[in-house]
């Protein structure tokens, strides 16, 4: 039998593209050849000729393959995801040409932003499936939006306080919900509305996640609870997908992690916050003096503000912190916050802590100190506990990932599915 092919087909940015090189690696394993397609736009935010390019060298068995994109008619879009949208929709001519000099696809996975590129799979009868990176309860409320925002008494931003409740997800408040969705009359509202509503037109969806884990919203799924009436595809639970710690040879270690190497187990805390993850000049500030008051070791990932204007995507780091602040705790590496996301690891994992403040959206530095300190005390509490569940969840990562583990079970369903579906003709262009 010949060797099946797959293309991924990610969004905008490297935050989209990584994780998309992970799930390449997980299709190599199984003996599938792969072709990362990736948009290049004239966005800053796109992935850089530079970052492509190491992620090929680091990845010589990925087949990547540029689709140049003039994004004219896009330029009045002010709304980063919005514009991410429209560039998308307009890089459709192009991904159908590419997909045509091929000799053969066996299928596609795209992005969850990349719902307009059913029409192009459409038209080559190409079976699609969604790659899902995000957490099993964002899935189940991007699966439901479509059935609930428009019976919704008002738009979210005009009842923030409002409980809402999804099929599977904790209550959550209408506030915390993404920033796209806040104004339902808004374009890009409807946009993702409409993204949500068209995803049920895939044959299935991969997500970076585990059974045990989101077990609640793997259930509401799987009984049609999130698409009342509608049919929704198979949700295979793959995860998690993590980025190796070392790429290369012992000279390309990061120097981070020649220090990490240096800690006592369990003692450094870790703040990232995502591709997305830019806080003002002022709440910099705030997070780093209660970090050297918690008086904790941490790693940082600090990104440039927002109204930030220097082209670079180094952070001046000398300007951004307190003064002084670099040369006594000089463990802050330059490189969207989902509120979301704190809903799902505060109270259906319960391995976070809410950090006070963030609705005002300045948290203060007394918050962060006491928070950091909460989840670091090593004694009886809360913050073991947390600790005690984090680990647990550790363990069990190892464990589905193991042959036989839940993850691998349900990527060999994957690509069953997969298999059958070519073996009957349906694909191919």
């Amino acid at each position: 039998m010949a060797q099946k092919t797959v293309i991924l087909y990610p969004s905008l940015g490297v935050g989209h593209l990584n994780p998309m090189v992970e799930l390449a690696k997980v299709f190599l394993r199984r003996g599938l050849a792969v072709i990362i397609a990736v948009v290049e736009s004239p966005d800053k935010d796109s992935v850089s000729a530079e970052a492509l390019a190491h992620l090929a060298a680091a990845n010589m068995d990925i087949a990547f393959r540029r689709l140049p994109v003039l994004s004219r008619g896009t330029e009045s879009c002010s709304h980063p995801v919005m514009r991410t949208i429209d560039v998308l929709r307009v890089a459709n001519p192009v991904l159908l040409g590419f997909l045509r000099t091929l000799t053969a696809v066996d299928a596609i996975v795209l992005d969850m932003f990349c719902m307009g590129a059913l029409d192009v799979d459409a038209e080559l009868n190409i079976p699609a499936y969604i790659f899902f990176s995000s957490a099993l309860g964002d899935l189940a409320i991007m699966l439901h939006m479509p059935y609930y925002y428009p019976t919704a008494p008002s738009s979210f931003k005009d009842m923030p306080k409002t409980v809402l409740h999804f099929p599977g997800v904790p209550p959550i408040r209408a506030l915390d919900m993404g920033a796209a969705m806040q104004d339902r009359d808004s374009d890009v509202a409807k946009a993702r509305l409409s993204q949500c509503a068209r995803m049920i037109e895939a044959r299935g969806i991969l997500v970076n996640s585990f059974d045990w884990l989101e077990a609640r919203d793997l259930e509401a799924l799987s009984r049609g609870l999130c698409t009342p009436g509608r049919s929704a595809p198979p949700v295979h639970c793959i995860g998690p997908l993590v980025l190796p710690g070392n790429r290369g040879g012992a000279s390309e270690r990061h120097a981070c992690l020649e220090w990490l190497d240096t800690q006592p187990d369990q003692s450094v805390v870790f703040l990232s916050f995502g591709s997305l993850g830019r806080f003002s000049a002022p709440q910099l500030r705030e997070i780093a003096r209660g970090l050297e008051n918690s008086g904790q070791r941490f790693l940082w990932v600090v990104r440039n503000p927002p109204e930030h204007r220097s082209n670079s995507v180094v952070p001046d780091l000398e300007s951004l912190l307190p003064e002084g602040f670099l040369e006594r705790r000089a463990r802050c590496y330059g490189t969207d916050p989902s509120k979301m996301n704190k809903v799902h690891m505060v109270e259906e994992l319960k391995v976070g802590v809410v950090m006070e403040g963030y609705e005002e959206e300045l948290v203060k530095a007394e918050e962060v100190e006491a928070k950091v300190r909460l989840v670091m005390a090593s004694g009886s509490g809360d913050g073991k506990e947390l600790r005690q569940r984090l680990l647990t969840a550790m363990e069990m990562t190892v464990e589905v990932l193991k042959e036989g583990g839940s993850s691998d079970l349900a990527f060999d369903a994957f690509l069953t599915d997969l298999l059958k579906n070519t073996c009957t003709g349906k694909s191919g262009l």
